[in-house]
């Protein structure tokens, strides 16, 4: 795992409020391992994978005043794909 993976898997944690305790059963959860250091490449990428799937999830249920001014989401029903 490189240092970026670590901050980043840290990083997303802190913004979806997961404690230590509940990071170490995401990643037990995700790849039958309790620890970070004990991830291998693609486990971590799982477990990253994890992580963005919720943040989706998460900023799903933002209020729309909080979403940038071009996404999609503020376009209304219709998404518009180029």
């Amino acid at each position: 795992m490189t240092a970026q993976e670590r901050k980043a898997i840290f990083a997303m944690c802190r913004d979806l409020h997961i404690d230590e305790d509940n990071r170490h059963a995401l990643i037990y959860g995700v790849t039958g391992k309790e620890s970070l250091t004990e991830l291998n490449d693609s486990e971590t990428k799982a477990v990253i994978h994890e992580l963005m799937e919720r943040m989706k999830l998460h900023n799903r249920s933002a209020p729309l005043e909080n979403l940038a001014v071009d996404t999609p989401q503020c376009i209304g029903s219709k998404n518009i794909v180029s």
